[in-house]
């Protein structure tokens, strides 16, 4: 996704977990001189997608942060600044190591 979260660019494989179903009220995917998909999608389209393909659930993003925090603490990291809500959720209900790395 672009930094201004307006544009997304997607590979082969992401258009075709797609199958197609890319165009959105609001929303716009750029087509080739064959009316097929480049990949390049802007607002709701982009935005459709990165929330039905690309965003992990609360538990999934937990348990990569948690498993983050156990391998920092593992290297010897004892802090890291600007924790989001789920981040300080996964260290307060994670292991011992996580909550070592907060």
């Amino acid at each position: 996704m672009a930094r201004d979260y307006h544009s997304l660019w997607l590979n082969s494989a992401a258009l075709a977990q797609a199958d197609g179903d890319l165009q959105v009220d609001g929303g716009v995917v750029e087509v080739d001189g064959d009316g097929e998909p480049t990949g390049v999608l802007r607002e709701e389209s982009a935005w459709q997608f990165r929330d039905r393909y690309l965003l992990a659930s609360d538990d999934e993003f937990v348990d990569a942060m948690r498993e983050g925090l156990r391998i920092a603490a593992s290297r010897g990291v004892t802090r890291r600044a600007r924790q989001g809500r789920l981040a300080r959720r996964a260290a307060a209900s994670g292991s011992g190591c996580a909550k070592r790395a907060r």
